[in-house]
């Protein structure tokens, strides 16, 4: 489930600390005071990395039935688990074409990729930051669809929320394996332009 992803984002105001390579750090001291990167969501729903405002693409604004975070993790499983049960008939390409759909919905990749790539993303132009987001986009769904090959009576519980950092929710689940113990998922939400969205997957 994207756990090449799990980096566990306490978003609101959040701080991250980054290894900067040696040959960058006289150039980075010039962008910020230090090694760390901070991660705002702003008054209008967009974000910002070092107080540099980056406004979502317009299409990720979108309204979200349901007014739960638990709604947009549902959604996701739901989908995943509908290709794992077709998986066999539709192979790996249409598991990816099925799959797109379903995280381009429920995923923020852009905050994703901007925060992990800080503090490249910062100086990086906008047509990098195009062409980065579209590497991400298609290495996530890529991986799920490589992943996700075969359906053994597997199923999703979701057990709860739970209050995370700033505007953070985490929502509890478990995936049901009918011949093992559950493994258990926390997913963590944001509430970002008054809808949530998957930032991370904890396992």
């Amino acid at each position: 489930l994207l756990i090449i992803f799990m980096i566990t984002l306490p978003l609101g105001r959040m701080a991250i600390d980054v290894q900067v390579p040696p040959e960058q750090k006289t150039q980075n001291k010039k962008q910020q005071a230090s090694d760390q990167i901070v991660l705002e969501l702003t008054a209008d729903g967009g974000y910002a990395i070092n107080t540099n405002p980056k406004q979502l693409p317009a299409a990720l604004v979108v309204s979200h039935e349901g007014p739960y975070a638990r709604a947009v993790v549902a959604e996701f499983q739901s989908g995943l688990l509908g290709v794992m049960k077709d998986a066999k008939a539709l192979g790996v390409k249409g598991r990816f074409d099925r799959l797109m759909p379903v995280v381009d919905k429920t995923f923020n990749l852009q905050v994703m990729i901007a925060t992990v790539t800080a503090p490249y993303w910062t100086s990086a132009s906008e047509a990098q930051h195009a062409r980065l987001l579209a590497t991400f986009r298609r290495m996530s769904v890529a991986s799920s669809a490589t992943l996700f090959d075969d359906y053994d009576g597997e199923s999703f519980r979701i057990i709860g929320e739970r209050k995370g950092s700033g505007p953070t929710m985490l929502v509890d689940t478990q995936l049901i394996q009918p011949s093992d113990e559950p493994t258990d998922l926390t997913y963590v939400t944001a509430n970002i332009r008054s809808r949530w969205w998957i930032i991370d997957i904890v396992v």
